[in-house]
């Protein structure tokens, strides 16, 4: 048994004992406070101040990157960059680059890019010199001389000569090479004076020879002189070429199907520097609905050659492509046959100039080509709006008709010696054609003039319409070029089989102006002459002038392109594409 004694003792030491827990717990609750607490405050005051400061900087970071960016126009600008591969899509088959015979859109654009021509049309159409530097004619026009620049080289190395110019030619007017281009240089003699002297001799004055010379691209004798004439046309050259001397050179070209492909690449030593792009792609395509899903689907970075309707069909075109259409010097007509009835009556051919609304055509096209109202364009030499075509006038054209004799009856047909005036109107099946002829029949109906419309292919229109001119009507676009040279269109002399006069027009005194036009020297003759031949066209009324065509080609957006304000010939959209870009980069400004 505890006794009381021990009882005090065990007391006194649990009291004591829980003093000194409450004791320890009150200074650990003091440390705590002290080493923790306190600490963890101010640690959490410098964490909030840290941050503060952090966020600062970071806003001064910020604000200095976007002071950066909007002062970079200042001291940056972004520039076009050389090097890439453009790739460009065009409608056709490609058979032959050699320039003598090229003929599809495929050939004349890849003759275009490999060999040089001795002249040019830059980017606004005016007449320069390619491999010739400079030229010179003597004073009847019947000699024209041109000398070639210096340092001319083949793409292989070997230099190029007047030699060359002068296989060309000759090969172009032999029998046995079956060059196209024949029939328009076989009574000019071409001789070389030196080696870098050419003199083109003619057998009549001529004053826009000149024009002649920049869509013929000279080949390379040394490498083509050993072959016949006659097997030229089918040597492998024409597929690969060896030789060439424009701003690109020859690298391969693969065929499947209906399609090929072409790789060219960049012509360092071209007489005009080289080119900016390292590679050009020629694609061409079967049809314009191949053409088009390649351009939407990026395979190809320009499609050349379109049609209204396909512009329609392009992805996002306000912002993915830039869309060029310059006016070519063309002129859409309606050739009235001449030596056919009724077109052989004055009047006939009057009443239907006075009853067509060209202006609604103009409109049906959605303005996108110029109106014409003469064989000669406007802003041309010679071109007069004191000459043009007679205006539309429904009232004088029943009044004309009435007077030749053909007058309407009682359902609004017009009948001569019992005969309903019926007209046979030939087109080609192919780009505006048949909506511009549609809207000419339609148009001579209400004038009760009913014109039966035949619309036909582009191969069968040459061979089987054209050439041989069967037709009473024929609806067609012609080439007049960069100085216009209506000669070949109007003069008798071309109004025959074969001939390029499409309404066998015959006129002594036009003739005369004609003449006259093409071959004195001075301008303002010229403009004289040519405006007599409108006087005169004026009222004969052989032919009815409709629109001045345009070319249409894309691009993405990204193609740094042609700058062309006209074209003389669609294949001129590369007057400047040594110069022609797909890239960027970002350069100091120069300060």
């Amino acid at each position: 048994m505890v006794n009381r004694s021990t009882r005090l003792r065990l007391r006194r030491r649990v009291r004591s004992t829980g003093q000194s827990v409450k004791q320890a717990q009150s200074q650990a609750a003091e440390h705590l406070d002290k080493h923790v607490v306190r600490r963890w405050q101010k640690f959490s005051d410098v964490r909030r101040f840290v941050f503060g400061w952090l966020v600062l900087i970071g806003l001064l970071l910020f604000g200095l990157y976007l002071q950066t960016l909007s002062l970079g126009q200042f001291y940056k600008e972004t520039v076009r960059a050389d090097g890439g591969i453009y790739a460009e899509g065009v409608v056709g088959n490609v058979k032959n680059m050699n320039p003598i015979f090229a003929a599809s859109p495929p050939d004349r654009t890849l003759a275009k890019l490999l060999f040089e021509p001795l002249m040019k049309y830059n980017a606004d159409a005016e007449l320069t010199g390619a491999l010739a530097r400079d030229w010179s004619v003597n004073d009847d026009l019947t000699a024209y001389t041109l000398t070639l620049r210096d340092g001319l080289v083949w793409s292989d190395g070997q230099p190029l000569t007047s030699a060359d110019v002068v296989f060309t030619f000759e090969a172009i007017q032999h029998q046995d090479t079956g060059s196209p281009l024949q029939r328009s240089w076989r009574d000019i003699e071409v001789t070389a004076a030196d080696e870098k002297t050419v003199v083109f001799s003619l057998p009549n004055s001529f004053t826009p020879f000149l024009h002649s010379l920049t869509h013929v691209g000279i080949l390379p004798a040394h490498t083509l002189d050993q072959i016949a004439l006659s097997e030229l046309r089918a040597d492998g050259f024409n597929l690969a070429p060896t030789a060439t001397s424009g701003p690109f050179s020859f690298a391969s070209l693969v065929t499947q199907d209906d399609q090929a492909e072409v790789r060219l690449r960049r012509n360092n030593i071209y007489h005009a520097g080289p080119a900016r792009l390292d590679e050009f792609i020629v694609q061409s395509f079967a049809d314009q609905e191949e053409l088009i899903a390649a351009l939407n689907d990026g395979a190809v970075m320009g499609a050349s050659g379109l049609r209204t309707q396909d512009l329609d069909q392009l992805k996002d075109p306000d912002s993915r492509y830039q869309i060029h259409n310059p006016p070519l010097f063309n002129n859409v007509m309606l050739f009235f046959n001449n030596s056919d009835a009724p077109f052989n009556d004055k009047n006939v051919r009057l009443g239907l100039v006075r009853g067509t609304d060209t202006r609604a055509i103009f409109e049906m096209l959605d303005r996108r080509y110029p109106l014409s109202d003469a064989p000669i364009l406007n802003g041309q030499l010679g071109y007069s709006q004191r000459f043009a075509q007679f205006d539309f006038n429904p009232a004088a054209a029943a009044e004309v008709l009435d007077k030749a004799g053909w007058k309407a009856g009682e359902d609004g047909l017009r009948r001569k010696g019992g005969r309903v005036m019926e007209l046979s109107l030939i087109a080609q099946n192919s780009d505006e054609y048949p909506i511009v002829a549609e809207e000419i029949q339609r148009q001579w109906l209400e004038l009760g003039v009913m014109a039966k419309l035949e619309l036909v292919s582009p191969e069968q229109l040459q061979p089987d319409y054209i050439a041989p001119h069967a037709y009473s009507l024929l609806l067609i676009g012609i080439d007049l070029g960069v100085d216009p040279d209506p000669f070949v269109y109007w003069h008798s002399s071309e109004a025959r089989i074969g001939g390029f006069n499409l309404s066998e027009y015959k006129n002594d005194f036009v003739d005369a102006a004609l003449e006259a036009g093409r071959t004195r020297p001075d301008s303002n003759l010229r403009r004289a002459k040519y405006q007599s031949f409108l006087r005169q066209w004026r009222a004969d009324a052989p032919g009815l002038a409709l629109y001045r065509p345009t070319f249409f080609y894309a691009q993405l957006a990204v193609v740094d392109g042609p700058k062309n304000s006209y074209l003389a010939d669609p294949i001129d959209r590369f007057a400047d594409v040594q110069q022609w870009t797909i890239l960027t980069h970002e350069v100091d400004r120069q300060l």
